[in-house]
């Protein structure tokens, strides 16, 4: 599995599970961890031109929000 995707399940997870820590957590603080993460991982890069960079970053966090909706929902249901 690459960096990428496993930067991007993390963040999934921890934005679906966010309601059960024991302390309040936004989702763009979870997001905003991911995309450091791939910054200092190089999947993503602040020099690419055209300001590629911040469209993946835009991508990422959207695909992000969009995809832990469903999950979010679960885990307030179960607890």
């Amino acid at each position: 599995m690459s960096l990428a995707l496993s930067v991007l399940l993390l963040v999934f997870v921890g934005i679906a599970l966010r309601q059960l820590l024991p302390f309040p957590v936004q989702i763009w603080q979870i997001m905003t961890v991911g995309a450091l993460v791939a910054l200092a991982s190089g999947q993503i890069s602040p020099q690419m031109p055209g300001g590629q960079s911040i469209g993946r970053s835009s991508l990422f966090c959207s695909a992000c929000l969009y995809s832990a909706r469903p999950l979010k929902a679960v885990a307030i249901s179960v607890s």
